[in-house]
């Protein structure tokens, strides 16, 4: 039953997360958030998701894909942006998510 929770919430936060990385970007609001923790944050949360509704290697496997997949895909949005540092924070968020697993939460 706990791994159909982990598996809903992977399904909920990767369809936001792509909303959010693929749609086009709507009026300026007051509520900012730097991109870089945008970025970092999205792929912590996916990639603990993931590992949680699977195991460490297929989790890793996924989304170490989906990564690169998203910069390219927004390379060829007109209102997007592909950046390296974009790229860099993804796997940021994916590193520090691992190094939480493994070392704080030690369940691997």
């Amino acid at each position: 039953m706990l791994l159909n929770f982990w598996r809903i919430l992977f399904c909920f936060t990767l369809a936001l997360v792509s909303y959010g990385l693929f749609s086009e970007p709507g009026n300026e609001s007051s509520f900012k958030i730097p991109d870089y923790l945008l970025h970092f944050s999205a792929f912590f949360l996916l990639s603990f998701f993931l590992t949680k509704a699977t195991n460490f290697f297929i989790a890793s496997i996924l989304i170490s894909f989906y990564a690169p997949i998203t910069e390219i895909i927004q390379f060829f949005l007109p209102y997007r942006d592909a950046t390296l540092s974009d790229l860099f924070f993804n796997y940021l968020g994916i590193f520090f998510n691992f190094f939480y697993l493994k070392f704080i939460e030690n369940s691997f």
